[in-house]
């Protein structure tokens, strides 16, 4: 399948404070659990992390 194009480009910044505005880390609370084993990392932080890796072209140790 196909990526739709998008009409107006979108920087990885631009998406990464989309995310912030329209996301937050309690709606991703249910996929985890409570007090067993280490703590996780921010669900919004990752995928801004993600979006910016691909319009940079970082590889994930790039990322680190």
């Amino acid at each position: 399948m196909e990526p739709t194009p998008c009409s107006v480009p979108v920087t990885g910044v631009e998406a990464s404070q989309g995310v912030d505005e329209n996301l937050k880390d309690e709606q991703f609370d249910h996929f985890y659990s409570q007090g067993k084993g280490r703590p996780s990392l921010s669900p919004t932080r990752m995928l801004t992390a993600i979006m910016i890796q691909l319009e940079k072209g970082y590889l994930d140790r790039e990322m680190d």
